[in-house]
């Protein structure tokens, strides 16, 4: 990309980082970026996310890709030329060009599920997830209890029983089911917003040669 975006402290965030993940990310407000920088500090002190907790989360919810070099990829494709690390900046510019404007977590959830980017997610995308959730917990043998997640979060949502799920039925039945069964939200969003953000940031990426 070759942005020239000046870098705020660990601990602030200055007024050039602002305006440098506007000028690249037109629907992000102040608002929005300042509430995501105060989540990204907390997990990651550094501002930076380790390079080895994206390989974490790439091992346990992609199979059959490149997954070493996810990583470089957002760099190169988000951030500037000089990065060498994942910082706030780039995080907040990829992610604002893969989920909708406010980032929350019903937007994540979907773009987490997404995985070609469609406009529908299926039975394959919630046990890919649900697999990837208990990898993450460290279960020993985790396609057999995602399959059961599976099945019952497409028996939770597919109001029409067609096998897929558009995003306004996803929205309209997660947020009725989650009133209903609490459980259902801790199923479907299990990582945090950043590990969300940043899977839905691989599928984006995996659409790609």
């Amino acid at each position: 990309m070759g942005l020239n975006c000046c870098k705020g402290s660990n601990e602030t965030l200055s007024e050039e980082e602002i305006i440098c993940i506007q000028s690249n990310a037109p629907n992000a407000t102040i608002d929005v970026i300042r509430y995501w920088f105060k989540i990204f500090i907390e997990a990651y002190p550094g501002d930076d996310i380790p390079r080895e907790r994206i390989a974490a989360i790439y091992r346990a919810y992609y199979t059959g890709v490149n997954r070493a070099h996810f990583y470089q990829r957002i760099v190169r494709r988000y951030g500037e030329e000089s990065d060498y690390a994942l910082n706030f900046r780039t995080f907040m510019i990829a992610a604002f060009d893969v989920v909708p404007p406010q980032l929350n977590k019903f937007d994540l959830g979907f773009a987490m599920f997404d995985s070609n980017r469609d406009g529908f997610v299926n039975w394959r995308d919630f046990y890919r997830v649900a697999k990837g959730h208990f990898i993450m917990a460290g279960v020993e043998y985790p396609g057999l209890p995602a399959e059961k997640v599976a099945d019952e979060i497409i028996a939770c949502l597919d109001c029409d029983h067609e096998d897929s799920i558009s995003m306004k039925e996803f929205y309209h039945r997660i947020q009725d089911r989650v009133l209903e069964d609490p459980l259902i939200y801790d199923r479907l969003f299990f990582v945090d917003k950043i590990s969300m953000a940043l899977i839905a940031i691989a599928n984006h990426l995996s659409t790609y040669p």
